[in-house]
């Protein structure tokens, strides 16, 4: 799979004064080779009479380098003050087996993954 195929076709939020591009930077420095997956979720902290206080974005990687398997999970914040909400690796899972990264690829967020991931220890380790 493309990395840019697979990144154009998600429906992220981005801003006037932040094009998608900007925000997926650091994504794209990472150089992935295989990609057997992506998924993006959007949620927020907390609503007011005006609506969302924040965009908290999360998109999840899961590639293959080296014959190993791995799990990235890239985070965004938007606190609606015009700073540019770079997406920023906030984790690595090193999977122990293709079987285990399969099985994780049915979680559609990453607290799913690291639910599942916590409660079989053999199932792998964080490495950032």
């Amino acid at each position: 799979m493309s990395m840019n195929t697979n990144l154009e076709s998600l429906e992220i939020t981005y801003y006037p004064w932040c094009s998608r591009d900007e925000m997926l930077k650091n994504i794209y420095n990472k150089k992935y080779t295989y990609i057997a997956n992506i998924i993006y979720q959007l949620c927020h902290d907390g609503y007011d009479r005006m609506g969302p206080k924040s965009n908290l974005q999360d998109i999840t990687i899961w590639y293959k380098k080296n014959n190993k398997f791995y799990i990235d999970r890239f985070h965004s914040e938007e606190w609606y003050r015009e700073e540019k909400p770079m997406f920023t690796l906030d984790s690595t899972l090193e999977i122990a087996s293709e079987l285990f990264w399969k099985g994780l690829m049915k979680h559609k967020d990453y607290y799913g993954i690291l639910s599942e991931f916590h409660k079989n220890e053999s199932m792998g380790k964080k490495i950032y």
